[in-house]
């Protein structure tokens, strides 16, 4: 029992060596195997490593040396979940291991470490490929470009980002929305400000001289007159086109939703809120003259009486 304990010792320590290093040609490894599984194969030899390539994601070994200090028979593993032959390559995939099949009937962060671990298995100084970037049309706001070779140079490993928050798999159009990420969901898990730039930072994303064309951009937004304010209609490619960009209004000023009508009243505005912010007589024509905005107005507010009305608004209630 002594002598089993510690040649289980020895090899536990030597597998954990190896694996430890996470590169190099694992096959050769020279280890004494757990003694019931040497009984019950009859033999001392142990199967040959398999080599898997992978100029994406990194070569892998898989050591049949160090499963066998902790396997007690062959049958563990043959002919379920794998027949006693290497499988071509190109058939293990990870999807079916995250689902608790082939590696993964062991390998679910209890038996042993989780499928999920890639750099586990994967040695990532192998990968000669570059790893192709995702294009994302982006609607009115953009193209995106994802770059995954970026993020590895800032120093994001595989399993940072997969299988979650996202699956090995390209999303469609439209499925990657803003909303999530600002709460800290999908991207916004490392882009909330301080371990990436933070999410609501649309042009370090969205391609802005492609957000500026005609036909790329949000659409209008209209909010209907009443008997006391004429029609209005806000236009995105104006403002694109004056060199505004997407961050310069939201989500600071507004949000990424359209607003139900009466929700941007004038007063805010003359105390330089909200649209008054840039509207100001400065940067841009002010928000006291309402022909600009709304349809068919001729009567601008004059400015003194838009500053007493906004002072008036402003100033504490009365007791």
């Amino acid at each position: 029992m002594t002598n089993r304990i510690l040649c289980m010792a020895a090899a536990l320590v030597a597998a954990l060596l190896v694996v430890g290093c996470g590169t190099g040609n694992r096959s050769g490894f020279d280890v004494e195997i757990n003694p019931d599984a040497v009984a019950y194969a009859g033999s001392t030899a142990i199967p040959a490593d398999l080599y898997m390539p992978n100029a994406h994601a990194g070569n892998v070994e898989f050591s049949h040396g160090v499963h066998m200090i902790f396997a007690d028979t062959c049958e563990e593993c043959h002919p379920e979940p794998w027949p006693m032959k290497q499988s071509p390559s190109g058939t293990i995939q990870m999807a079916p291991m995250y689902e608790g099949q082939s590696c993964g009937v062991c390998h679910d962060g209890t038996e042993a470490f989780a499928a999920t671990s890639c750099t586990r298995c994967h040695d990532l100084d192998s990968v000669t490929a570059t790893l192709p970037d995702i294009q994302q049309p982006g609607g009115g706001f953009g193209p995106t470009t994802f770059s995954h070779n970026m993020h590895l140079m800032a120093g994001a490993t595989c399993e940072n980002c997969h299988p979650e928050p996202w699956r090995w798999t390209v999303s469609e159009p439209g499925a990657m929305q803003m909303g999530p990420m600002y709460v800290g969901a999908s991207c916004g898990v490392c882009h909330d400000g301080r371990q990436a730039f933070d999410a609501t930072e649309c042009a370090r994303c969205h391609d802005r001289g492609m957000a500026r064309d005609v036909g790329t951009q949000p659409d209008d937004i209209e909010w209907p007159g009443t008997e006391e304010y004429a029609r209005v209609v806000f236009s995105h490619v104006t403002h694109a086109q004056s060199g505004k960009t997407c961050d310069a209004c939201h989500d600071g000023l507004f949000e990424y939703t359209t607003s139900p009508a009466g929700a941007f009243p004038m007063v805010p505005m003359y105390a330089g809120r909200t649209c008054g912010t840039c509207h100001d007589g400065g940067e841009a024509f002010p928000a006291t003259d309402c022909a600009a905005c709304h349809e068919g107005a001729s009567n601008p507010v004059d400015a003194a009486a838009a500053a007493e009305i906004a002072a008036a608004a402003s100033a504490p209630a009365e007791d």
